[in-house]
């Protein structure tokens, strides 16, 4: 069953990706502009709409920003206290992705691909700005690779 879904989940990646601007043959080389923000989840995830993907693949789709990782909504610090400084931090860094992303007249996805949860992961721009970057200036996120995750449980994480 779960080698049927996997199989299934990766030809509609294959059409999706043919659907999308310059039938890139991989997701991982494109670039797309999102028409509409509908919601920010956290400083290093959001969700858009893409107007030039089917529905299924384009309507209230997750992106993962590429390269960082900023503080966890859901804290898994071991102390209440520890949870409360990491859901503060997590607060401060969506506030700053959704001024970012709001305050732009351009969102601008590069080297779009998919994560482990099936979210487009790319490289994200507001304005023709690195949002990544600027997340990581103010201290809100620390580089990341898809390695182990740093803990924001009592202080921010080193790069």
């Amino acid at each position: 069953m779960k080698k049927r879904f996997y199989l299934m989940a990766s030809m509609l990646l294959a059409l999706a990706a043919c659907a999308l601007p310059g039938g890139a043959a991989y997701a991982d080389s494109i670039s797309v502009q999102p028409s509409e923000l509908v919601q920010v989840y956290d400083g290093d995830t959001f969700f858009v709409n893409i107007p030039s993907a089917p529905a299924v693949f384009g309507e209230n789709i997750g992106v993962r920003i590429r390269h960082i990782d900023t503080p966890e909504v859901r804290s898994h610090c071991s102390t209440d206290t520890a949870k409360e400084h990491e859901r503060q931090l997590a607060d401060k860094a969506k506030l700053q992705l959704t001024t970012a992303l709001q305050g732009a007249s351009t969102i601008e996805l590069r080297n779009a691909g998919r994560d482990k949860y099936f979210r487009l992961l790319a490289d994200v721009y507001a304005d023709g700005v690195n949002v990544a970057d600027q997340l990581k200036a103010g201290g809100l996120a620390v580089a990341y690779e898809g390695d182990t995750k740093a803990g924001w449980c009592l202080s921010p994480p080193t790069s």
